[in-house]
């Protein structure tokens, strides 16, 4: 029934997400795509459509929080819906216990990896790339990958931070918790509300998603054509971190005698 892990897993994110991983397979080469098959109508190809409006809405809503007079573009009962039609694209996929068995052994794969490099691990400090206490993930991960001459990708640091905040989100959102208009409100109103943690977070989320894909979540809706128009000065993509271990340099000898740094 599932002959091959690598396959399953693919086959897991393109039923629930409508999306391949970043990186083609390892192992035995595939012939063509066999995640994709057999899956009809079974795929959330819109997943990402809707998910990146909800963000559009979620920013349009935060920029109007303190709108005292004037416009006011922020349409709570869209950004609800877009919630529903999530939960349900999400929650077909589960019917009847589909992707139940998948989704426990690759969360619960990916959650021990993450651990590993969550904090300066026995593991992470027998190979010598701890990043102290200050330290991000995505530093240990490099320190890691520097030593096999693997490079992880420039948006790692944002998709560690990510993972972390969008997690618990999804789940109130696949469980309805802002599928009415007046819950969706919490999703970007925080003016005079004592604790706003849900839109807080949402702006993180925003602004981590934004420089992890490169989607201009922030620009307007409406841009202006003018030769004098300038874009937003905010830029794309957040700083990127001063790297806080250093990768190791390793000496080979050479063919002549001497040694060779690489």
């Amino acid at each position: 029934m599932r002959p091959d892990a690598r396959v399953n897993r693919r086959n897991a994110y393109w039923r629930m997400f409508g999306r391949d991983l970043s990186h083609p397979p390892l192992g035995a080469p595939l012939e063509g795509q066999p995640w994709k098959r057999d899956v009809g109508a079974g795929s959330n190809t819109r997943f990402f459509d809707l998910w990146e409006e909800l963000l559009r809405q979620v920013w349009q809503g935060i920029l109007n929080d303190r709108n005292q007079g004037g416009p006011n573009a922020t349409d709570r009962s869209f950004i609800a819906y877009l919630c529903q039609s999530i939960a349900e694209m999400l929650t077909m996929r589960r019917r009847g216990g589909m992707l139940a068995q998948e989704e426990y052994a690759y969360v619960t794969m990916l959650s021990w990896f993450h651990l590993t490099v969550e904090y300066d691990t026995s593991v992470v400090k027998d190979l010598k790339a701890e990043a102290d206490a200050n330290g991000n993930p995505a530093d240990r991960l490099a320190a890691i990958g520097a030593r096999v001459g693997i490079t992880p990708p420039r948006e790692t640091r944002e998709l560690f931070e990510l993972a972390g905040l969008l997690s618990p989100l999804m789940w109130f959102i696949e469980n309805g918790a802002f599928s009415s208009e007046t819950n969706a409100e919490m999703l970007y109103h925080s003016n005079l509300v004592p604790n706003p943690v849900v839109a807080d977070a949402m702006i993180r989320i925003i602004d981590l998603w934004q420089s992890a894909t490169g989607t201009r979540i922030k620009d307007p809706t409406v841009v202006s054509v003018s030769p004098d128009a300038k874009r937003p000065t905010q830029p794309l993509r957040l700083p990127e971190p001063t790297p806080t271990a250093a990768a190791p340099v390793f000496t080979a000898p050479s063919p002549n005698g001497t040694s060779a740094r690489v």
